[in-house]
């Protein structure tokens, strides 16, 4: 994913309502969370899941277990992980600030109704294996083809992402 800031953000949001006006709003809305925001939530998940198996979670468990008994070994632990995984905390940290801003400016953009109902159609999301080049085959292809194991998990993914959407969408609201 290119490097992302706030400013980009709020430009990809501009464009949605323009693509809105142009095309309606579930264009804008597969155009904004589909191609812009998925993939930020991809990334953040990425980051998330690379820091949680720097280490086994045999050895985290025994570190912990100790932790719990001893608040100077607490610390130590504390620190170390600061010290050695700063960096993947800070991107982290900065992919979460992000997600945070997009949601706002989505709800800023868009009727809380609107998106809400687009996620709730489960939308496909653009994935990272989604390849844009259609062959004369991909065309050929009827309705009724039976779906493949890699359509099959693409589609759920695209579901617990559009659950998680929805998720930031209504905590945002809430937190108002």
């Amino acid at each position: 994913m290119e490097t992302v800031d706030y400013h980009q953000i709020r430009a990809w949001c501009l464009e949605a309502q323009e693509i809105a006006d142009d095309y309606g709003v579930e264009e804008a809305l597969s155009y904004l969370m589909g191609e812009k925001f998925a993939p930020l939530l991809r990334q953040v998940k990425s980051a998330r899941s690379q820091v949680q198996h720097l280490y086994s979670e045999k050895d985290r468990k025994m570190v912990e277990s100790l932790a719990k008994k001893d608040q100077d070994l607490r610390l130590g632990y504390m620190m170390t992980l600061e010290t050695h995984y700063k960096e993947q905390l800070e991107q982290i940290k900065h992919l979460e600030q992000l997600t945070s801003d997009f949601v706002h400016e989505i709800r800023e953009a868009f009727e809380e109704q609107d998106v809400i109902e687009f996620l709730e159609n489960y939308p496909r999301l653009e994935s990272p294996e989604d390849d844009l080049a259609f062959d004369l085959e991909s065309l050929k292809i009827s309705d009724d083809a039976p779906m493949t194991a890699k359509d099959v998990m693409a589609e759920v993914e695209d579901i617990f992402l559009a659950e998680e959407m929805r998720k930031l969408l209504m905590e945002n609201r809430q937190a108002r």
